[in-house]
């Protein structure tokens, strides 16, 4: 994960299907990061129009919500490990808001986050 003082360097010359490989790859390596669309549709060098829909079609998925699916895929091992609050983790997966956080937990796995940390710890089966 790049620390946020840095900045990523611009691409160049990418094809249809690099372009949305370097903006999954760029979402997953700074996905604790605070960034927009258009930030990200400019290192990619391309419209963001453009960007949502070859990444929906690439992956079924905009890139805001594969990017809050690689942060909620982050949580989920975090509080598996139970060494941070829900505050904690809300943070360090790039949500400001804990509220946000559980609202966005709650659509991508169907339980709060206090109800996926009481039953993953009861030994329960939990939607991943």
């Amino acid at each position: 994960m790049r620390s946020q003082g840095t900045r990523p360097r611009l691409v160049r010359g990418l094809g249809r299907g690099s372009v949305v490989d370097f903006c999954l790859g760029f979402v997953r390596d700074n996905y604790a990061r605070n960034y927009s669309m258009s930030e990200l549709a400019t290192l990619a060098q391309i419209s963001v129009s453009y960007m949502f829909r070859t990444f929906k079609r690439k992956t079924g998925l905009t890139p805001l919500r594969y990017r809050n699916r690689v942060r909620i895929d982050e949580a989920k091992r975090l509080l598996r490990d139970r060494a941070l609050s829900l505050e904690q983790v809300a943070r360090r997966v790039g949500f400001d808001d804990r509220k946000y956080f559980g609202r966005v937990f709650k659509k991508e796995t169907g339980l709060s986050p206090r109800e996926f940390c009481n039953r993953s710890f009861s030994g329960s089966r939990v939607r991943s």
